[in-house]
């Protein structure tokens, strides 16, 4: 059995970038940690794997996680993120700062897109930055133009329907 584990995380290592960094959109936020949350927690738990196999970190920028408060319910949203946070040590809040300014300097006043703009911003930081060694990050997201953004920028990307494929053909239907 020892010599099997050691084999299988040999492997995992081999297959997942070392240093690899998932950028979360409110969207992905909202369909994992609260539908899949409320629907089945052992779904939730095949899908933080599959994650945590591809990813070693999942952030979620500052901006995001106001927004997934404020959409409905703010003291259930707030207890299911606290709930995340705590069991599952690799989904953290992103520790690149952004201020209110940069995001406003490219969304303008309104609060549309940005969660997606502070994500952008907070990879751009991240990969000038020298402080945090990142060999891969990736946004990801639902929403079409905030992946076209992010590929124009030269980000890498995970779109929604591509993991809801991948699920699926392990026999797991996401909503």
């Amino acid at each position: 059995m020892y010599c099997y584990c050691f084999y299988w995380n040999l492997i995992l290592q081999v297959i997942k970038i070392l240093n690899s960094v998932l950028f979360i959109d409110n969207d992905c936020l909202v369909n994992i940690f609260d539908d899949i949350y409320h629907a089945d927690k052992n779904i939730l738990d095949e899908v933080i794997t599959y994650l945590s196999l591809q990813f070693d970190q999942i952030w979620v920028p500052r901006t995001v996680e106001h927004e997934f408060y404020l959409k409905h319910d703010d003291k259930k949203r707030k207890k299911i993120f606290a709930s995340v946070l705590n069991t599952y040590r690799f989904v953290r809040r992103c520790p690149v700062k952004v201020s209110k300014a940069e995001i406003r300097q490219i969304v303008g006043n309104t609060e549309e897109n940005a969660g997606e703009t502070d994500a952008l911003i907070q990879i751009n930081k991240t990969k000038l930055s020298e402080r945090f060694r990142i060999n891969r990050v990736t946004f990801f997201s639902q929403d079409r133009g905030a992946l076209n953004n992010a590929q124009t920028a030269g980000v890498q990307t995970l779109d929604y329907r591509t993991l809801s494929n991948v699920m699926r053909e392990t026999g797991i239907v996401l909503p």
